[in-house]
């Protein structure tokens, strides 16, 4: 049964930056210190967009392949249109050359977004930065741009992927500038959010920031 934050609980989530959230997850005990968040291999495209909060959608991917067969991008959008809202897109590339891959544009963001993804978050390459910054509200975070989509193919929907050398993750990661962190939706839930706020735990400078929540995979990945 997937694990639903409230309104109230997604917005408090919104108002502390991620350094605040990770010294709070310590404290909790729920996971190793160098667990849970990605390396600054992974860049924020869009800093001027608001903290970005979302469930996790994953897929592996690979555009890089020659003649490298997939199930099809359709399984992907029908994952996330099926999924709690708002989205994250999270996206482990798979293939030999991740320096050259791409895996989003222009169109597969404007699909996502009408779907109710608000953002991507992938260890390989993405582009047309200028035509997705006017989608509006529609945040990258990846390991940088590129010109030509190659040869996309996806590989696998729903199931746990690996970020900027990660542990296997479904929740992933935080950057100090994207500072993107993971947490579990059961963790915000079983605990209350207000100690997060004590002048004893670090507050940040407003940033791009993007905290991606943990969602179980697919019935076929069961």
């Amino acid at each position: 049964m997937i694990t639903k934050l409230s309104h109230e609980q997604l917005s408090a989530l919104r108002r502390i930056d991620s350094p605040t959230i990770s010294n709070a997850i310590e404290t909790f005990k729920l996971r190793p210190r160098v667990a849970g968040y990605v390396g600054y291999d992974i860049r924020c495209i869009f800093p001027e967009l608001p903290p970005t909060v979302g469930y996790a959608v994953t897929c592996t991917v690979d555009s890089t392949t020659e003649g490298r067969q997939g199930i099809g991008f359709e399984k992907l959008y029908e994952l996330l249109a099926n999924a709690p809202k708002p989205a994250i897109v999270v996206m482990q590339d798979v293939s030999t050359d991740r320096l050259h891959s791409c895996h989003a544009g222009e169109i597969m963001s404007t699909h996502m977004k009408r779907l109710g993804a608000i953002g991507i978050l992938t260890d390989g390459g993405l582009r047309d930065v200028k035509e997705v910054r006017a989608l509006g509200g529609f945040q990258y975070f990846c390991a940088g741009l590129v010109v030509s989509h190659g040869n996309p193919v996806c590989v696998n929907v729903g199931g746990e992927v690996t970020i900027s050398g990660s542990a296997s993750v479904r929740v992933t990661c935080c950057t100090e500038t994207p500072m993107v962190s993971c947490i579990s939706p059961m963790s915000v839930r079983t605990r209350s959010l207000r100690p997060l706020t004590a002048s004893g735990l670090r507050r940040g400078k407003p940033c791009a920031e993007s905290r991606v929540l943990n969602s179980p995979p697919s019935p076929a990945q069961r």
